[in-house]
């Protein structure tokens, strides 16, 4: 039976089931299944998509479907969303179908319409040109025309051009890939260009925007070469890129450099739902991983000595931030445990896990003033009184260093760690963070008394108006027999989470006004 006859019955079989729930089920069998070409395949994934929109909701499947995918690639991340699995097909079929009709009518169709007939070669790759050709000349004509488009998708979300139904899975993504590494907003932006923009300017035949124009030769071509500055911005989404060779391409870059800050602003919103801070003409990255850790490891960066031995903290460093802010900015998924005067204490789990995040406002102290204290004082008795060792192993520089801890444990065994603590704040005194990740370290093996312990724990403090607000993240891997632990226990820790920062904004204001 040839793969497609087999794709047909199996959608027959599913049509007759007639329940949405079968859907996804039937989804996670087919997820890899691309034994065919997507011609053979697109008038059944049609029709499944058809049965899917008509017996169920389209967007939870395709959530589903595409959480599903992500989970089984990110073992080959080199593959990430660049397979046409079953659920970007799916995704790529509601976009023409339904969800990119506004968006592709509104920004794309004039853009085919002004290129579209054009009689004259607007070539910008040197290796494609014709004879004749001025490939210099005709840069910045196309790029007019590109810049504007990518004004048009940067403002997508004043003009509704793309639905939060759609934002919400595009935002599921990106958390789970916050989670496992960072940067990801090229991912991201591939999928949203790769999958579902790029081919409109490709075949808009295939989308219906070709009825009111007649593409010429050149129009095409110059559609193609719209379509690949897109995919090479979309690159650039981290603001940084990879080691690669050089192409054509790279002359696009003086152009489209002014939209830099804009367009990771825009991508930061897309996959997070926050608000990129900008500090003067330079985009901030209040948020993101990459910079906060390039503003405090210049040093370490261009040290040879420590590219050598220690490359690994910069990895490790970029997994302590990633995590900390995924979890601090991400709002679904949680359940709210307590909501006092003080704060606000959520929790959740991961991996069986518990995860617990405490939000509070003070006006007691400045963004600098709970960052000078906490970066002194974040590991002491005053504000753990479990603690009751703790040593700094290695200084790597004023922002990061490897440290020691030990805790004396009520009914069970006591626990000690290792970790990585890594400190930023921005030079503007508008955020600050405090971060640890476990680790492991040579002069510190685990011992047969204690049970080693994971923990990723960060404080997150931002300024608001008249002080600042401050959030702790605390994710963490007791070991052992940690499962059977009471649930009475349990509860009680979480909720110790809170006091915990009561306490340290208690102890911060103190200290304080002792150095008044």
């Amino acid at each position: 039976m040839s793969p497609v006859v087999e794709f047909q019955n199996a959608i027959n079989n599913l049509i007759n089931l007639s329940t949405p729930e079968i859907s996804f089920e039937f989804l996670k069998e087919w997820t890899f299944k691309e034994t065919t070409s997507d011609s053979e395949l697109s008038e059944e994934v049609l029709r499944l998509y058809r049965f899917i929109c008509e017996k169920g909701d389209i967007i939870s499947v395709l959530k589903q479907q595409l959480m599903v995918e992500l989970e089984i690639q990110l073992k080959n991340q080199s593959s990430l969303f660049r397979s046409n699995t079953l659920g970007i097909k799916l995704l790529s079929l509601h976009w023409q179908q339904a969800e990119g009709i506004k968006f592709n009518t509104t920004a794309i169709q004039p853009v085919i319409a002004k290129i579209g007939p054009i009689e004259h070669s607007l070539e910008i790759n040197p290796d494609s040109a014709s004879s004749g050709v001025d490939v210099k000349k005709n840069l910045p004509q196309l790029m007019n025309i590109v810049k504007t488009f990518l004004q048009e998708i940067i403002h997508s979300e004043e003009k509704n051009l793309i639905s939060k139904e759609l934002r919400a899975i595009f935002q599921s993504l990106n958390f789970v890939l916050s989670l496992r590494q960072s940067p990801a907003n090229h991912l991201i932006a591939g999928v949203l260009f790769l999958r579902l923009i790029c081919p409109v300017f490709a075949a808009p035949g295939r989308y219906g925007l070709d009825k009111e124009v007649k593409l010429s030769p050149h129009g095409r071509r110059a559609l193609l070469l719209i379509a690949s500055i897109l995919q090479h911005m979309a690159n650039l989404a981290d603001g940084h890129q990879k080691e690669r060779t050089a192409t054509y391409l790279d002359a696009c870059n003086v152009y489209l450099k002014p939209l830099f800050p804009p367009w990771r602003s825009f991508f930061h919103k897309f996959m997070t739902g926050e608000e990129l801070r900008i500090l003067g003409e330079t985009t901030i990255a209040s948020y993101t991983a990459l910079d906060l850790i390039g503003f405090s490891n210049q040093d370490m960066r261009t040290s040879v000595a420590f590219k050598k031995e220690k490359e690994g903290l910069l990895t490790a460093q970029m997994d302590i931030v990633s995590k900390i802010l995924a979890f601090e900015s991400q709002t679904e998924g949680w359940k709210q445990k307590k909501n006092t005067k003080n704060y606000k204490l959520f929790y959740r789990y991961l991996d069986s896990n518990l995860i617990a995040k405490v939000e509070m406002d003070t006006n007691l102290l400045d963004v600098r003033q709970l960052y000078t204290f906490l970066y002194h004082n974040s590991h002491s008795k005053d504000l753990d009184p479990l603690m009751a060792d703790f040593n700094l192993i290695e200084q790597y520089n004023d922002n990061l260093s490897m440290n020691y801890v030990r805790y004396k444990m009520p009914v069970i065994t006591d626990r000690d760690a290792v970790f990585l603590k890594f400190c930023t704040m921005l030079p503007d005194n508008s955020f600050g963070l405090i971060s640890i990740i476990s680790s492991t370290h040579p002069s510190v093996p685990e011992s047969k008394n204690l049970i080693r312990a994971n923990v990723l724990a960060g404080y997150v403090i931002r300024e608001r108006e008249g002080g600042c607000s401050l959030h702790y993240i605390i994710h963490a891997d007791i070991g052992g027999l940690a499962k059977y632990v009471p649930a009475a226990l349990m509860r009680k820790t979480i909720l110790g989470h809170g006091k915990h920062l009561e306490k340290v904004i208690e102890v911060a204001a103190k200290s304080k006004r002792a150095t008044l």
